[in-house]
């Protein structure tokens, strides 16, 4: 049936209201992946939510180079974007930290050090390699010490999931019923923009989160560029 196994039971949703008041603050991980943006956030306004620290983190995750389909034009693209979403924190002030490696080893291995309650990210995954990612990330997550997992919507208009219940795992064969199943689950999750925080709470201590956690720059993720002018800037400032 049309979307069986597209996310494990366990891990299909990890859900906190957004805004609502936590018991005491804590240390935030928000990981981000595809939207790399601070404005119209719900992933970012529930990191914030009750956080003594929140620590942004990007991770360049090798296997979408190893993987053939990603070229020096689309790396340029993602390096511009993570330097602008990086200005664009430093601003509210904190900043990006991007890790290098795999996420399911390096995201558990940051949570260990930062000492992380909290993992939040945007749900945006519906290919079989990111669906896998996100659980073993989450498992990481759970045994470095993380109690409180939040996955948000925002990536796209409205929860895939709950288009999948309205059709009960059958295809749809029309757009009329897509309107209607679309129209059913709206009603209930209405679409609306959230406020972009002014502020957003530090990381604990520049020793925590070096140099080394910069984003990359144009030279060391596509060399073959260096010095040459990008006619379509990556990042949600030039989007916006």
């Amino acid at each position: 049936k049309v979307g069986e196994g597209l996310r494990p039971a366990a891990d299909r949703r990890h859900s906190m209201a957004v805004g609502k008041a936590t018991v005491a603050a804590v240390n935030v991980l928000l990981w981000y992946r595809k939207g790399l943006r601070v404005h119209d956030s719900p992933a970012l306004v529930a990191a914030c939510d009750g956080a003594a620290h929140v620590y942004p983190v990007f991770c360049l995750d090798p296997w979408f180079v190893s993987s053939g389909s990603v070229g020096p034009l689309r790396l340029r693209f993602l390096c511009e974007a993570l330097n602008d979403l990086d200005r664009s924190l430093k601003a509210r002030g904190s900043r990006l930290l991007v890790l290098r490696g795999k996420p399911e080893e390096e995201i558990p291995r940051a949570i260990r050090k930062w000492g992380v309650e909290r993992l939040v990210f945007e749900s945006d995954g519906v290919e079989p390699y990111a669906l896998a990612r996100d659980v073993a990330v989450c498992e990481g997550a759970r045994k470095a010490g993380v109690t409180h997992i939040v996955e948000t919507q925002g990536h796209t208009l409205c929860d895939l999931d709950e288009l999948l219940r309205e059709c009960k795992g059958q295809p749809v064969t029309s757009y009329s019923v897509f309107q209607k199943h679309f129209a059913s689950v709206v009603r209930r999750a209405p679409i609306a923009p959230v406020a972009t925080p002014e502020r957003i709470p530090s990381s604990a201590t520049d020793s925590n989160c070096g140099a080394s956690l910069s984003p990359p720059t144009v030279e060391e993720v596509a060399p073959d560029l260096a010095g040459t002018t990008s006619l379509f800037p990556g990042g949600e400032t030039e989007a916006l």
